[in-house]
């Protein structure tokens, strides 16, 4: 039988034990350790990713408890898990999902910084002032530097606020 041994806070492992089927039949209604939780989570975001339901994945744990090989597995007179817990593990499946694609999404911008960071570096090394503000452009644009509403300037009144900037400078 595969039994969840923690090997650090963060990871674990399954393992053969040829006595955790006789403690586990002993036992009907043990509480899941935190490994088992772990991995039960893990298992249920896939099926999250793949747009599961509550009812899709309730059918998915009743049917996994039978089967002694899967992390589902309580034993063999055991009641099935409540409603309550999958909600639980489908809640903590969901924020691990959240707390994943906003780190991924924190890198994507990193890189994509850094990319056109070494864009413009090289543009400016060449003497490319156009592929340089290209650059700089699409830098601040990705960390939101621009108002988001269109920006209408009035001609005139740019040209009258320049030419009062310079009256006020010579003056």
């Amino acid at each position: 039988m595969l039994v969840v041994r923690q090997v650090t806070r963060e990871v674990s492992i399954l393992v053969q034990c040829p006595m955790a089927q006789t403690i586990c039949q002993g036992s009907a209604a043990m509480k899941a350790t935190r490994a088992q939780i772990q991995l039960r989570v893990g298992d249920l975001i896939q099926f999250r990713l793949d747009g599961a339901q509550f009812w899709h994945i309730c059918e998915y744990v009743r049917v996994m408890e039978r089967d002694v090989d899967t992390v589902w597995f309580r034993g063999h007179d055991a009641k099935p898990l409540s409603d309550a817990t999958l909600c639980r593990y489908i809640a903590k499946a969901d924020a691990q999902i959240t707390t994943m694609s906003l780190s991924c999404r924190e890198k994507l911008v990193r890189q994509h910084l850094a990319e056109r960071r070494n864009i413009y570096a090289k543009a400016i090394a060449n003497g490319d002032r156009r592929t340089a503000l290209a650059a700089k452009d699409s830098e601040a644009k990705l960390l939101g530097l621009f108002p988001t509403g269109e920006l209408k300037l009035d001609i005139k009144s740019c040209f009258a606020s320049v030419e009062s900037g310079r009256l006020l400078r010579s003056g």
